[in-house]
């Protein structure tokens, strides 16, 4: 399979069920904002299951924060959409991601 060119993501794709930290505002610790990530989720599984597809999203992105999650799922066609920015954790003095150079997945 090819792919397009480019700088490779800083952030590898993290393993399913990473450990993810969910925020409804900023964190305070410094981060590298990757995307927006999106779950939706049938309105039988609840808060609970659909943050867990958000944190999957972000794994998949290489995150380990998402934040801007709102406290409760939208209604969206029949079903729930809860969404967020990922975002990966910087190690203290490490300067920020040119996100200029990230590339959507």
């Amino acid at each position: 399979m090819l792919g397009c060119g480019g700088n490779p993501p800083k952030y590898p794709a993290r393993p399913s069920n990473c450990e993810v930290a969910v925020y409804q505002e900023p964190p305070s610790a410094a981060i590298d904002n990757i995307g927006m990530v999106y779950a939706t989720c049938d309105e039988s599984i609840g808060r609970k299951e659909c943050e867990r597809q958000l944190k999957e999203e972000t794994c998949k992105l290489g995150g380990d924060v998402v934040w801007d999650v709102p406290d409760e799922p939208r209604p969206l066609h029949g079903k729930l959409q809860i969404s967020g920015h990922a975002a990966h954790t910087r190690a203290p003095g490490e300067p920020e991601v040119d996100k200029r150079k990230h590339r959507k997945r």
